[in-house]
């Protein structure tokens, strides 16, 4: 199995799980043979990249960290959230005890299904509609945030908190016109500032709800701090950032890189780590990076990569411990020649190579 993003899905290609719709129903189920015609409404319908089964990725098992149906129904859920804040629907622009109730619900079936793939890593390539990206980057920092308190050793009842403030971080920027949220040029400086009273949008949502912790209200405020000071909207610093601030800040960061956006294309995982690795200097935190860092699937296995004899393959399987050291299937040497007889090479053994770069495989 392998994830191939739908510009290189091809005839033939059978799917290894189901694709699902913006609204959570499925558009085409596993063992489905592709046509051009299915590939055509992928692609219309904003589908980013699925999952297939091929000769190239036999024997490769790529297991989600969160079962892809809970998935579907959180981002679901957080959308009938955040929609329901739009000024254009709600003049009263709070978040009610129903909706705190339905995040709270959520955050716990996310945590249930944490526990029961606890070995598993975070894949970050994203298989549901760019549509939905909005919703899907709330559900992506909450579960993020979830595994990064775990492996912190945070109290379950705080935990709880982290993730109902990650999934509720940015319903602030409802307050903020689509025309500049989604502008494709760089933003003037009044723009800018717009944008950065999000928190502050967010914080006066929910600031009346008793049932929301400080915590979770403390996260909506401030998960745009950083430890040196330059952070918004309060410019504060240090130790008075709550650890779940700092743990949402890197979170929610990492996240926006690695997805992309009207004004930018997405950074590589490896790459996106490698700026945060920078900023854990002076913005960020780096105790809690590196427990962060244990949960990322930074080569997806079946993804396609070259390696610094100028070979290509795919990832078959992550070393957890040292995630840049995978095992590898090398399927293309330095001069291109495909080699069907596939040879696996472990980077943890062999010290010589690494990896340089990823790329589409296709034979």
């Amino acid at each position: 199995m392998r994830i191939v993003y739908t510009k290189h899905l091809e005839d033939g290609m059978k799917l290894a799980k189901p694709v699902y719709s913006a609204n959570g129903e499925v558009l085409l189920n596993n063992d489905v043979e592709l046509t051009s015609g299915y590939i055509k409404n992928l692609q219309n319908k904003n589908i980013p990249a699925v999952y297939i089964e091929d000769s190239l990725s036999e024997g490769i098992e790529i297991e989600d960290v969160i079962d892809p149906i809970v998935k579907v129904k959180a981002v679901d859920t957080v959308k009938n959230i955040v929609d329901s804040l739009d000024p254009k629907k709600n003049k009263n622009m709070f978040v009610s005890s129903e909706s705190y109730f339905n995040v709270r619900k959520l955050i716990c079936q996310i945590m249930d299904n944490l526990q029961k793939n606890e070995d598993s890593l975070f894949n970050m390539v994203e298989t549901l509609s760019t549509d939905l990206a909005t919703y899907t980057h709330l559900v992506n920092v909450a579960i993020l945030a979830l595994l990064t308190g775990r492996a912190l050793g945070l109290p379950e009842k705080q935990i709880a908190d982290l993730g109902t403030g990650a999934l509720m971080h940015d319903i602030g920027i409802v307050n903020i016109p689509h025309g500049i949220l989604n502008k494709a040029g760089k933003l003037t400086d009044e723009e800018y500032k717009m944008i950065k009273k999000h928190p502050v949008h967010g914080y006066d949502m929910v600031k009346s709800n008793q049932s929301i912790s400080a915590i979770a209200k403390m996260i909506i405020l401030m998960h745009h701090e950083r430890l040196d000071g330059s952070g918004y909207p309060l410019g504060i610093t240090g130790e008075k950032i709550h650890k779940c601030i700092r743990i949402v800040s890197i979170c929610d960061a990492f996240e926006a890189m690695v997805s992309d956006r009207v004004y930018r294309e997405k950074m590589p995982i490896y790459k996106a780590l490698e700026m945060l690795t920078s900023m854990t200097t002076t913005q960020l935190d780096l105790e809690i990076y590196k427990k962060f860092v244990e949960n990322i699937a930074i080569y997806t296995p079946g993804a396609g990569v070259i390696l610094s004899t100028g070979e290509k393959g795919i990832v078959v399987e992550n070393n957890r411990s040292f995630p840049t050291r995978p095992k590898i299937r090398i399927l293309f040497g330095p001069d291109g020649t495909f080699n069907p007889g596939a040879k696996i090479v472990n980077l943890m053994e062999d010290l010589t190579l690494f990896i340089e770069d990823t790329c589409h495989i296709q034979y």
